[in-house]
């Protein structure tokens, strides 16, 4: 009986890693065609440390993030995250890595320092400064906008389920509100956490949400760009 239950449990993961894999293949995948605002969405790499069974754990955890449009200067230097993605940050002396694979010069790296953050999973954000500004003919970055729930939004990141998901730029446009922070119909998955739910609204497009959680199916929960600080809306809000 052990043994049919360990094959049972087996299949059970591996149909669930199969569906999984099914939906993120849904995404949409960045190319010359797609929208030039997705360009500002970025690959973030974060040295992180657990704890587990009294032993030391360092590993990166691959996260997506956005660059901000600053109405205080011309030149974009924040990167919006979820505070999940930096939860298991603690070794400062190692910065953040920020990368935008789909630019002309794919392979640059910009590191970054923890600026803010929600502190907890129900403020489910974080705020990344690059230790250099990237010029701004390349991305002048997005700004943050309420969001219009008579409209679909856009979610982007880099999805690990899909092959080269880590260095690809993936997407899913047909998010349909649910609530404040939950959209249905809308596929993400490992590693797209942190990106940006995005909708274009009387001609200006702009974060709306933060990815957050999901089932990696039809399901995504996000923190909501109008909940951020003051402090920081103020400066990020067109």
């Amino acid at each position: 009986m052990a043994t049919l239950t360990k094959q049972g449990l087996c299949f059970w993961l591996l149909t669930l890693l199969a569906c999984q894999l099914n939906a993120a293949e849904q995404r949409k995948r960045f190319d010359i065609k797609t929208p030039l605002w997705m360009q500002n969405i970025a690959a973030l790499e974060v040295p992180s440390l657990r704890f587990e069974d009294g032993r030391a754990r360092h590993y990166i955890e691959y996260c997506s993030g956005t660059l901000l449009h600053d109405v205080e200067t011309s030149q974009p230097r924040y990167i919006l995250s979820a505070w999940h993605c930096v939860e298991h940050y603690h070794d400062l002396s190692q910065a953040l890595r920020v990368r935008f694979p789909h630019l002309g010069d794919g392979n640059a790296v910009y590191k970054a320092r923890l600026m803010d953050s929600g502190g907890r999973i129900d403020r489910d954000w974080a705020l990344l400064e690059l230790s250099a500004s990237i010029p701004e003919q390349q991305l002048s970055g997005l700004p943050l906008i309420a969001s219009d729930p008579e409209k679909p939004a856009t979610a982007a990141g880099f999805a690990l389920a899909l092959e080269q998901g880590k260095n690809r730029l993936s997407f899913d446009d047909t998010c349909q509100t649910q609530d404040s922070i939950s959209w249905e119909h809308c596929v993400t998955s490992k590693g797209a956490s942190g990106g940006p739910l995005v909708q274009t609204l009387d001609g200006t497009t702009g974060i709306v949400g933060v990815i957050s959680q999901g089932d990696s199916q039809t399901l995504t929960i996000s923190f909501p760009s109008t909940r951020l600080p003051q402090r920081w809306r103020q400066r990020l809000t067109l």
